[in-house]
Protein backbone atom coordinates (compact mmCIF):
# COMPACT_ATOMS: atom_id res chain seq x y z
CA UNK A 1 0.00 0.00 0.00
CA UNK A 2 2.94 2.59 0.69
CA UNK A 3 3.66 2.34 -3.28
CA UNK A 4 0.36 3.82 -3.95
CA UNK A 5 0.36 6.01 -0.45
CA UNK A 6 -2.59 4.36 1.17
CA UNK A 7 -3.22 2.80 4.38
CA UNK A 8 -3.56 -1.09 4.93
CA UNK A 9 -6.99 -1.64 5.39
CA UNK A 10 -6.97 -4.76 6.76
CA UNK A 11 -5.06 -8.06 7.97
CA UNK A 12 -3.50 -8.59 4.04
CA UNK A 13 -1.77 -5.53 3.91
CA UNK A 14 1.10 -3.81 5.63
CA UNK A 15 2.16 -0.55 5.65
CA UNK A 16 5.84 -1.31 5.25
CA UNK A 17 6.81 -2.98 1.56
CA UNK A 18 8.32 -6.49 2.23
CA UNK A 19 12.05 -7.44 0.86
CA UNK A 20 10.20 -9.14 -2.13
CA UNK A 21 8.15 -5.84 -2.91
CA UNK A 22 11.03 -3.62 -2.90
CA UNK A 23 13.33 -5.92 -4.85
CA UNK A 24 10.23 -6.11 -7.65
CA UNK A 25 9.92 -2.47 -7.34
CA UNK A 26 13.37 -2.02 -8.03
CA UNK A 27 13.23 -4.71 -11.02
CA UNK A 28 10.57 -2.72 -12.95
CA UNK A 29 12.13 0.62 -12.33
CA UNK A 30 15.74 -0.69 -14.04
CA UNK A 31 12.84 -2.25 -16.66
CA UNK A 32 11.30 1.11 -17.12
CA UNK A 33 14.55 3.15 -17.52
CA UNK A 34 15.59 0.63 -19.91
CA UNK A 35 12.65 0.73 -22.02
CA UNK A 36 11.78 -2.90 -21.28
CA UNK A 37 8.69 -4.51 -21.26
CA UNK A 38 7.33 -6.17 -18.53
CA UNK A 39 4.64 -9.02 -17.77
CA UNK A 40 3.01 -8.82 -15.06
CA UNK A 41 0.71 -12.14 -13.44
CA UNK A 42 -1.83 -12.11 -10.21
CA UNK A 43 0.87 -10.13 -7.87
CA UNK A 44 2.66 -8.84 -10.59
CA UNK A 45 -0.22 -7.11 -12.12
CA UNK A 46 -0.85 -5.55 -9.10
CA UNK A 47 2.50 -4.52 -8.83
CA UNK A 48 2.98 -3.07 -12.33
CA UNK A 49 -0.41 -1.41 -11.26
CA UNK A 50 0.90 0.50 -8.52
CA UNK A 51 4.29 1.44 -10.68
CA UNK A 52 1.89 2.88 -13.33
CA UNK A 53 0.28 4.88 -10.78
CA UNK A 54 -2.63 3.11 -10.57
CA UNK A 55 -3.94 1.40 -6.71
CA UNK A 56 -5.69 -1.74 -5.44
CA UNK A 57 -8.51 -2.66 -3.96
CA UNK A 58 -6.81 -3.92 -1.12
CA UNK A 59 -9.04 -6.97 -0.46
CA UNK A 60 -12.55 -7.77 -2.77
CA UNK A 61 -14.22 -11.27 -2.80
CA UNK A 62 -15.58 -13.67 -4.85
CA UNK A 63 -12.45 -14.50 -7.14
CA UNK A 64 -10.99 -17.20 -4.94
CA UNK A 65 -13.27 -19.90 -6.64
CA UNK A 66 -10.51 -20.77 -8.82
CA UNK A 67 -12.51 -20.05 -12.34
CA UNK A 68 -14.33 -17.58 -14.21
CA UNK A 69 -15.23 -15.83 -17.59
CA UNK A 70 -13.52 -13.37 -19.07
CA UNK A 71 -14.73 -11.15 -22.16
CA UNK A 72 -12.17 -9.16 -23.85
CA UNK A 73 -12.23 -5.13 -25.60
CA UNK A 74 -11.96 -7.47 -28.74
CA UNK A 75 -15.44 -9.25 -28.66
CA UNK A 76 -13.81 -12.84 -27.61
CA UNK A 77 -15.59 -14.68 -24.01
CA UNK A 78 -13.29 -17.07 -21.84
CA UNK A 79 -15.41 -19.10 -19.63
CA UNK A 80 -12.77 -21.35 -17.82
CA UNK A 81 -10.41 -19.35 -16.65
CA UNK A 82 -7.99 -19.91 -13.73
CA UNK A 83 -8.26 -17.05 -10.92
CA UNK A 84 -7.30 -17.09 -7.13
CA UNK A 85 -7.29 -13.84 -5.77
CA UNK A 86 -8.32 -11.11 -3.13
CA UNK A 87 -6.83 -8.13 -4.80
CA UNK A 88 -7.92 -6.07 -7.80
CA UNK A 89 -5.95 -3.69 -10.41
CA UNK A 90 -7.76 -0.54 -9.93
CA UNK A 91 -5.81 1.68 -13.09
CA UNK A 92 -8.29 4.20 -13.13
CA UNK A 93 -6.06 6.71 -12.59
CA UNK A 94 -3.25 6.45 -14.87
CA UNK A 95 -2.58 5.86 -18.39
CA UNK A 96 -4.09 2.50 -19.30
CA UNK A 97 -6.02 0.17 -21.93
CA UNK A 98 -8.37 -2.63 -20.14
CA UNK A 99 -7.93 -5.42 -22.35
CA UNK A 100 -10.44 -7.48 -20.79
CA UNK A 101 -12.48 -8.02 -17.69
CA UNK A 102 -14.37 -10.52 -15.63
CA UNK A 103 -18.15 -11.36 -17.74
CA UNK A 104 -20.07 -10.38 -14.34
CA UNK A 105 -18.61 -8.67 -11.63
CA UNK A 106 -17.82 -11.27 -8.66
CA UNK A 107 -17.00 -8.88 -6.11
CA UNK A 108 -19.33 -6.68 -3.82
CA UNK A 109 -16.59 -5.85 -1.37
CA UNK A 110 -14.05 -3.09 -2.60
CA UNK A 111 -11.98 -2.74 0.31
CA UNK A 112 -8.91 0.19 0.03
CA UNK A 113 -11.46 2.14 -2.82
CA UNK A 114 -12.98 5.08 -1.69
CA UNK A 115 -16.66 4.90 -1.98
CA UNK A 116 -17.36 6.54 -5.65
CA UNK A 117 -14.77 4.41 -6.52
CA UNK A 118 -16.16 1.18 -5.67
CA UNK A 119 -19.40 2.26 -6.39
CA UNK A 120 -18.34 2.37 -10.01
CA UNK A 121 -18.64 -1.34 -9.50
CA UNK A 122 -21.52 -1.64 -7.02
CA UNK A 123 -23.51 0.33 -8.39
CA UNK A 124 -22.47 1.66 -12.39
CA UNK A 125 -21.58 -1.55 -13.40
CA UNK A 126 -18.28 -0.83 -14.72
CA UNK A 127 -16.32 -4.43 -14.94
CA UNK A 128 -14.10 -5.84 -13.28
CA UNK A 129 -10.36 -5.42 -14.45
CA UNK A 130 -8.58 -9.26 -15.43
CA UNK A 131 -6.03 -7.73 -18.51
CA UNK A 132 -4.60 -4.33 -18.24
CA UNK A 133 -2.16 -2.57 -20.87
CA UNK A 134 0.02 0.06 -18.88
CA UNK A 135 1.47 2.17 -22.44
CA UNK A 136 4.07 4.22 -20.34
CA UNK A 137 5.98 2.17 -18.55
CA UNK A 138 5.40 -0.89 -21.72
CA UNK A 139 3.69 -3.41 -18.97
CA UNK A 140 0.99 -6.01 -19.70
CA UNK A 141 -0.89 -7.18 -16.25
CA UNK A 142 -2.90 -10.47 -16.52
CA UNK A 143 -4.44 -10.64 -12.92
CA UNK A 144 -5.96 -14.11 -13.46
CA UNK A 145 -3.46 -17.19 -14.49
CA UNK A 146 -2.81 -17.95 -17.72
CA UNK A 147 -0.17 -20.66 -16.86
CA UNK A 148 -2.68 -22.42 -14.81
CA UNK A 149 -5.12 -22.91 -18.05
CA UNK A 150 -2.15 -25.14 -20.17
CA UNK A 151 -2.62 -24.84 -23.83
CA UNK A 152 -6.41 -23.00 -23.91
CA UNK A 153 -7.48 -20.49 -26.10
CA UNK A 154 -7.01 -17.88 -23.19
CA UNK A 155 -3.44 -18.13 -23.42
CA UNK A 156 -3.28 -17.98 -27.02
CA UNK A 157 -4.86 -14.84 -26.77
CA UNK A 158 -2.53 -13.51 -24.11
CA UNK A 159 0.57 -14.35 -25.99
CA UNK A 160 -1.34 -12.87 -29.25
CA UNK A 161 -1.75 -9.26 -26.86
CA UNK A 162 2.22 -9.94 -25.46
CA UNK A 163 3.15 -9.84 -28.79
CA UNK A 164 1.17 -6.74 -30.19
CA UNK A 165 1.30 -4.88 -26.80
CA UNK A 166 4.88 -5.30 -25.75
CA UNK A 167 6.66 -6.27 -28.84
CA UNK A 168 5.19 -4.73 -31.94
CA UNK A 169 6.36 -1.40 -32.62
Amino acid sequence: TSFYKENPQDFYQTAAPSARDLEEWHALRIAYQKGIPVIGVCRGAQMLCAFAGGKLAQHINGHQSGIHPIATYDGKKFEQVPSCHHQMMYPYETEHKVLATVVNNHSNVYKGLKEDEADMFVKHSKLEPEVVFFPKIKGLGIQSHPEWAEHSDFVKWCNEKIVQYLYSK
